[in-house]
């Protein structure tokens, strides 16, 4: 009989998995790609409650620490959806990212986060959830990207192109961060199209 994906991961895939140095508390990750200059930021999120306050928290805490010259990425399951709505602590995640990008300030849980001096920006936040390729972009103009699944098993995307059996069955993309030039391209394996992307501020 045929594997499952379960049977695949978790004995033969999982435990020859790179660990990935990284911060965490349970609330959220980060981890500096020292080679790129890029801080991957992900919160604990919950697909019905959505990120819960301690994890905002501890994100946006996390943000005053990002070294000179370093570039955020915030990735997270959910928070925006296809129509553009931001809920679930999304809002105030992209709210702090804007402060960044415009060294400004921004006030969470009466604490007042200070990004004048920064000499670090926000490039973009990257979602699933949806099911679907879209993107918005927030006040500072940071892009906000959904992607589409991967799986031909939740073809609600119907803007992607799903045949069974050919390559187009699945779908992802690989993102290409260019931190000189400000700009984001992601490149699709599968269904859907290329995409790009400013994060110029």
């Amino acid at each position: 009989p045929e594997l499952t994906w379960q049977e695949i991961y978790y004995p033969i895939i999982k435990q020859n998995e790179n660990r990935i140095p990284r911060q965490s508390n349970g609330l959220g990750y980060y981890w500096l790609n020292e080679a790129q200059k890029i801080k991957y930021m992900i919160a604990t999120y919950n697909k019905a409650a959505g990120m819960d306050f301690a994890s905002i928290k501890f994100i946006i805490q996390n943000l005053t620490n990002t070294p000179s010259g370093y570039t955020i990425v915030f990735i997270n399951h959910g928070g925006i959806n296809a129509n553009g709505t931001i809920q679930n602590g999304m809002d105030s995640i992209v709210d702090a990212l804007d402060a960044v990008r415009n060294k400004g300030t921004y006030t969470f849980d009466g604490t007042v986060y200070d990004f004048s001096n920064a000499d670090y920006t926000a490039a973009c936040v990257i979602v699933g959830h949806s099911h679907k390729d879209f993107s918005y972009t927030s006040s500072s103009g940071m892009p906000l990207i959904g992607v589409t699944t991967d799986a031909y098993l939740y073809n609600e995307d119907q803007g992607t192109t799903r045949t069974f059996g050919t390559t187009s069955e699945q779908a992802f993309d690989v993102f290409i961060i260019n931190t000189s030039a400000q700009s984001i391209s992601t490149v699709t394996v599968g269904g859907g199209n290329n995409r790009s992307f400013s994060y110029a501020v």
